[in-house]
């Protein structure tokens, strides 16, 4: 059984359109051989992440074998990434061959790129929570 602190909570989820198309409209992208990330700020004081398969990865069962994985990997990196962000993963083709460990690696490979632009504390730090609040609508890019 995993350890309550790497569970990956429903409140740790991009899950509406609009949320996405801001982190798309918005957001800084990171690339790495097997994924790009997508980042922007939403003054939660904890990252949530979202992602984003093309159909270009095959059928149905495919895409959700490769969100599958992205899901892991996010779940056993997120207390290496900076808090109060929001991510949406994009896989690059070649990672459906590869092992969620070595996705993991990728995000984690991410973390201090992340943390040099955008701030943000570790699990065990005190992150405040900006004027956005939970509905994550204030804050912005950084220019």
């Amino acid at each position: 059984m995993a350890e309550s602190g790497f569970r990956f909570r429903r409140a740790q989820r991009l899950r509406k359109s609009s949320r996405f198309d801001r982190v798309f409209a918005r957001g800084r992208a990171f690339r790495t051989p097997l994924l790009t990330v997508c980042a922007i700020p939403n003054g939660m004081g904890m990252t949530r992440m979202g992602i984003s398969v093309g159909r270009r990865f095959g059928d149905a069962v495919r895409r959700n074998k490769v969100k599958r994985m992205c899901r892991e990997a996010f779940r056993l990196a997120q207390h290496e990434l900076p808090r109060g962000l929001d991510l949406v993963i994009i896989p690059r083709p070649g990672v459906e061959c590869r092992s969620v460990a070595e996705i993991r690696d990728a995000l984690n490979g991410l973390a201090p790129k992340l943390k040099t632009l955008f701030g943000g504390g570790q699990a065990g730090e005190k992150a405040g929570t900006g004027a956005g609040g939970p509905s994550d609508e204030g804050g912005g890019a950084p220019k």
